[in-house]
């Protein structure tokens, strides 16, 4: 995956104590989706050999919040696929879904940033 700067439609904002997220502001109503990326297998223990969990209006988005802030936190790592619109139920039910944050809001929600 190529790492991107914010475009003029994607703004990064340092909203509240230690949370970030991203927010659009085209106001074009697009339609938020819910991402899950697949990684290559680390050997190193780490949240993102479970995978990465982002809502954004596109994947373009998506590739964008995980480069500039999952990426400096858990290492690069090669994108082995993408799943769009992802169920939360058939995620690591003991892993990923007790540890994860708001599916429903604009950002990472798995693994958690604080």
């Amino acid at each position: 995956m190529d790492c991107f700067a914010p475009t003029a439609d994607i703004a990064f904002l340092n909203i509240g104590r230690n949370k970030n997220t991203f927010l659009q502001r085209t106001g074009t109503g697009s339609m938020l989706r819910r991402y899950w990326f697949k990684f290559s297998p680390s050997p190193q223990p780490s949240a993102l050999n479970l995978g990465c969990g982002v809502t954004a209006g596109s994947a373009v988005d998506a590739e964008r919040m995980i480069c500039q802030m999952v990426f400096p936190v858990f290492g690069e790592r090669e994108v082995a696929a993408v799943v769009e619109d992802i169920d939360i139920q058939s995620l690591d039910e003991h892993h990923v879904r007790p540890n994860m944050g708001n599916p429903a809001a604009v950002g990472v929600w798995f693994p958690r940033i604080a």
